[in-house]
């Protein structure tokens, strides 16, 4: 199956009666804690994160 843009995809994903979950490691990472909680707020996954908890904190009150 070819995606011409992640728009596509993404309306894919959302129709799937279940949310994928991913774990992700050393989630303290900015762009990567971007990406993620996009996905989230767009309801596309459930995230677990791991790493330093502090720090996951304060990057995603940054984010919003």
């Amino acid at each position: 199956m070819d995606f011409k843009s992640f728009q596509e995809l993404s309306e894919l994903v959302k129709a799937f009666p279940r949310k994928t979950g991913v774990a992700v490691a050393m989630a303290q990472d900015y762009h990567t804690l971007e990406a993620v909680s996009k996905a989230v707020r767009e309801g596309l996954i459930r995230a677990w994160l791991l790493g330093s908890k502090e720090e996951i904190t304060a990057i995603l009150k940054e984010l919003g």
